[in-house]
Order: C-alpha cells, then sequence, then structure tokens
C-alpha cells in the first residue's frame, strides 16, 4: 500500500498519497482516493458563470502566485493531468505578474469544482516544500548607533586582516544596519497573509511588554563569535552570541513562544519541528557571515555554496565584545528584503 496522509481543504479531509520527488522538481497532484472525493457542494461552492448559448461554465478561483509553477508541473505535465481528469481547463496569468487569480472553464459545474479540489490540495500539500517567505526578529542594531560603529570596525578588522582566507568576499558580511536575532521564520504567501501578521504584532505590543518582558527593557549582551558547523575551515554561518542581561527572566524563548502562538492560532505558522516548538528552545545567536548571501554577477547562476576557513578569524576574534544594548522593537521582515517594523 502507498503511504497517505490527510489534507484539509475548506474544512474537509482528503486522502492523499504522499509523493516523494528529487529537490527542485514540481510536485504532481496528489491523487485523491476516489473520484467523489473531488465534490464539496457545501459551504465551498462556486461562483459560476454560465454562457446562456454555448451552456459552458466558468470560474476563478484565488491561488497564490508562489504556487502556480507547481500548478504547471514540469513541463505542463500536472495542469495536462488535472485537465484530463476533471475536463477543465486551466488558465494562469503570465509568469511576470503578481496577479493570484486563477480561472476555470469547463462544461460542468462539477468539472470546474473538481478542478479546483485537485488545485487546493496540491496547494496545501505543495505548502510544505515552499521556503520561508518572513520571518519575526529583534533588530538589534536599529536604535544602536555605538553597536553600528563596533560592528563596523568589526568588519573591517575581518577584511582587514583575513580578507585573503579562502572563500572571504565582502559580500557575504551582514550589513551592520541589518543585524538581526530571528525569534522564528514563517510562510507568508499573500498580501492578506503579510497584513495579518502585521496586525498580530501590533496588538500583542501591550501583552509583551507587560506579560512577557514585564516592563523589563530587552537589554542583550553581544560577545563571542561561534560557527554552525563542525570544521571551522569551511564554514558558511559565523554568527555572535547574544545573552540577556537578565539571563534567568528568559524573555527572548518566552517572546517567542507568545508570538507563535498567536501566529499559529491566525493559521500563519505551523511548526515544522513539533519537539522543538514542545520544548520552547531557541538559538540565540545573530549572524555574522553567510555564505548564502555571496555575490553574484548579473546574469550567471548561483553556484554551490563556498565556505569560509574562519580559523584564523576565531583564533584573532572570537572574544570580540560588542557590549550590552537596548533593543526595544519586534519587526516582520520578508527574507533578503530590507526590515519593515511591526511593533
Amino acid at each position: 500500500d502507498r503511504e497517505f496522509e490527510v489534507v484539509r481543504v475548506g474544512g474537509a479531509p482528503y486522502r492523499c498519497f504522499r509523493l516523494i520527488t528529487e529537490l527542485g522538481d514540481l510536485p504532481p497532484p496528489p491523487p485523491l482516493e476516489k473520484a467523489s472525493d473531488y465534490l464539496d457542494e457545501g459551504e465551498d461552492s462556486l461562483q459560476i458563470e454560465r454562457d446562456p448559448v454555448s451552456g459552458a461554465r466558468a470560474t476563478h478561483i484565488t491561488i497564490p502566485h508562489i504556487f502556480h509553477s507547481y500548478l504547471v508541473g514540469k513541463g505542463g505535465a500536472t495542469r495536462r493531468k488535472i485537465q484530463g481528469e476533471t475536463g477543465a481547463v486551466i488558465s494562469l496569468p503570465p509568469r511576470e505578474s503578481e496577479n493570484d487569480d486563477v480561472i476555470l472553464k469547463g462544461p460542468t459545474d462539477q468539472a470546474l469544482q473538481s478542478a479546483k479540489t485537485q488545485i487546493e490540495i496540491l496547494v496545501e500539500t505543495a505548502k510544505k516544500s515552499v521556503p520561508f517567505t518572513h520571518f519575526v526578529c529583534v533588530p538589534l542594531a536599529l536604535h544602536n548607533p555605538e553597536l553600528v560603529k563596533r560592528l563596523t570596525q568589526l568588519h573591517s578588522d575581518i577584511l582587514t586582516r583575513h580578507g585573503s582566507a579562502s572563500g572571504m568576499d565582502p559580500s557575504i558580511l551582514v550589513p551592520p544596519s541589518r543585524l538581526h536575532l530571528t525569534l522564528f521564520m514563517t510562510k507568508l504567501f499573500t498580501k492578506e497573509d503579510v497584513a495579518r501578521a502585521a496586525e498580530i504584532l501590533t496588538q500583542a505590543e501591550p501583552t509583551l511588554r507587560m506579560n512577557v518582558m514585564q516592563g523589563d527593557p530587552l537589554a542583550l549582551h553581544i560577545k563571542g563569535l561561534e560557527y554552525m558547523n563542525d570544521d571551522p575551515s569551511a564554514v558558511d554561518v559565523l554568527y555572535l552570541n547574544v545573552t540577556e542581561e537578565h539571563q534567568a527572566r528568559d524573555h527572548i524563548n518566552r517572546l517567542a513562544a507568545h508570538l507563535k502562538r498567536a501566529f499559529q492560532d491566525a493559521g500563519l505558522y505551523v511548526e515544522e519541528d513539533p519537539d522543538n516548538y514542545l520544548r520552547g528552545d531557541l538559538k540565540i545567536h545573530a549572524t555574522l557571515i553567510n555564505t548564502r548571501y555571496r555575490r553574484v554577477e548579473p546574469g550567471q547562476p548561483r553556484g554551490p555554496r563556498v565556505p569560509v576557513d574562519c580559523r584564523q578569524i576565531l583564533a584573532d576574534l572570537a572574544a570580540c565584545d560588542l557590549g550590552t544594548h537596548i533593543c526595544p522593537e519586534v519587526h516582520l521582515s520578508q527574507r533578503l528584503i530590507e526590515s519593515r517594523p511591526a511593533l
């Protein structure tokens, strides 16, 4: 028997078989257990337009643009499969457009409803393979010019003393103004999702300040360098240690847990490692070097990550102390885009 999982669409459960694909492949739509599962004539029924002469039907559904490539599939295979099984024709907006509207046309209402259900199940399954789009963070340098000054000097020390280290390049250093402490990452697929997330942060402010922070300022001490992997001669991520001035109060983990619950209650966060969520532990750090940010020449493909030999950097600067700083805000940021304040 093939392994299956249950996917909920519009409150209704559907059994679909898990499909394992190679990294980078676009997953085909998971087959439903039986044709009758396509039908859902309850609250989720479509607004269908009917041509009085030909009898043809048409409707549109909203599918976040990020999933349109999954709907097309490799070489158009996924779209052809859904069209062949349901009798509906699927029309997508131009690739360069950010329009979320998908138009369905077909001979019967059932054809359109069947296509809609298959598409929605495909999207629910694909959400697990789409990378994180946003993160909730504490900006460290935003209101701290002294920290920016010290970070700028640290950058200069690294490039001056160790600029010739294997894999080193100025582009992989996180700009001082963007140094931050990530609380958690999430996936926001539409403008409405982003607006709702920002609203949650704004509404949570009084509770965060009084109940979670208990009126205390968030004072963070930034000291020491460490690396993510086991080999200091081949490092992809070099980071600064961040500790709370009042460690016993554990404000950071409590702050992250409170906001995670709020996002989860709104359907905007799904913990991909449930054990980690239950423990509530958070790797408190601020990334200083990330080889994922390495500059690529325009028109050139991004190749595999090139690690940095950090042995001499660690020997020279591992004990660097950037001081203690008050960090009064929580931001919602888009990955690789300048952060926007939300609290």
